[in-house]
């Protein structure tokens, strides 16, 4: 599920317009929507979040902007390939990719998840330091290999 429109993108490209004929088209800023819709959601997940989002409204207005940020930065990357130097539109694409990295990394690091928001009760997924500590697991003689950590020869 996006949580922005074309009409979000279009609001943030100013001077510069979409339709069916331009580089990008709408049905390709579409894509591009659907694809931060899926990375925003894999973030989100990946901290506990339920998603698509729904509640509460204040953050999917958040989310909705931060999805345009990012969709904006690449409609106008591929609007303006070439496009370098100071005074260009590379700065313009600058700004907007940087909201949008910086938004990616609050909701990685929960600052940017208010309380109101639905946790999945699925559980995270682990990783390597949660399935492999530090110490080993006593699992009794007959399970163990002949050869073990810590042991001396």
């Amino acid at each position: 599920m996006a949580y922005a429109t074309n009409a979000d993108v279009s609001a943030r490209l100013g001077i510069f317009t979409l339709d069916g004929t331009t580089q990008p088209t709408t049905t390709e800023v579409d894509a591009l929507l659907a694809e931060k819709s899926g990375q925003l959601d894999a973030v989100m997940s990946s901290v506990g979040v339920t998603v698509p989002v729904t509640a509460p409204a204040s953050f999917t207005v958040y989310l909705r902007g931060l999805e345009a940020a990012g969709a904006t930065a690449d409609t106008l990357a591929i609007m303006f390939p070439d496009a370098s130097g100071a005074g260009s539109i590379d700065e313009t694409i600058a700004y907007w990719l940087g909201m949008w990295t910086t938004g990616l990394e609050m909701l990685k690091d929960g600052s940017a998840i208010p309380s109101g928001v639905t946790l999945s009760s699925a559980g995270l997924p682990s990783s390597y330091l949660t399935a492999n500590p530090d110490t080993e697991l006593a699992i009794g003689t007959i399970a163990e290999p002949g050869i073990t950590k810590g042991r001396v020869y």
